[in-house]
């Protein structure tokens, strides 16, 4: 008799511990994880969720601190997304420094100032890379490394999934190329490059 109790017992711990794995495997994810991350400048945390219904951003959320609070600056909200889908979520960061001295409304004249320097050491880079692309051509050693570890690289403006290695060698690269990867390459990157 106390066999067959500790069977049934068994059984029915069994069935428990299996539907308790079945039904959390099977169950919705629970896991929320940041998608997009957008700065408002506004006055106030009302005007920041008004300029965000303006453009159409649909499920974001603001933060209610002002991140410019006391610096007797225009305020700045951080607004946010999030996912339940691990493969959409923020998995790296970037940050630009602004001790410059810019302020909203001039950075975009600040990169088109930019844009006309970077052009100039586009043109000469390219000589450079005509350089590379023979030697490369030509079975160089040197040359043929760098040119894999170039392929590391991917996702320049036009040639979004081209490797980097690909498109210098392949002598479609332009100078407007070039100065948009030194405007929209990270510090790590080009220094690599």
């Amino acid at each position: 008799m106390k066999k067959t109790i500790k069977g049934i017992i068994s059984f029915i711990l069994i069935i428990c511990i299996l539907s308790g794995s079945i039904i959390t495997t099977f169950a919705a994810p629970t896991e929320v994880y940041l998608s997009d991350l957008r700065l408002v400048y506004a006055d106030s945390y009302d005007e920041a969720k008004l300029i965000l219904a303006d453009t159409k951003l649909e499920g974001y959320k603001v933060l209610k601190e002002n991140l410019n609070s006391n610096s007797g600056e225009k305020g700045v909200w951080l607004a946010y997304r999030t996912t339940l889908n691990v493969d959409d979520a923020i998995t790296d960061i970037a940050v630009m420094q602004m001790n410059g001295g810019y302020r909203e409304g001039n950075y975009q004249e600040m990169i088109k100032k930019s844009r006309f320097e970077y052009l100039r050491m586009g043109k000469t880079y390219l000589a450079a890379i005509r350089y590379f692309t023979k030697a490369c051509k030509a079975g160089s050693f040197l040359a043929q490394s760098a040119f894999r570890q170039l392929n590391f690289y991917t996702g320049l403006d036009d040639y979004k999934t081209e490797r980097l290695g690909d498109i210098i060698v392949s002598g479609t690269l332009t100078e407007s190329d070039l100065a948009t990867f030194f405007l929209q390459g990270n510090t790590y990157v080009l220094k690599n490059v």
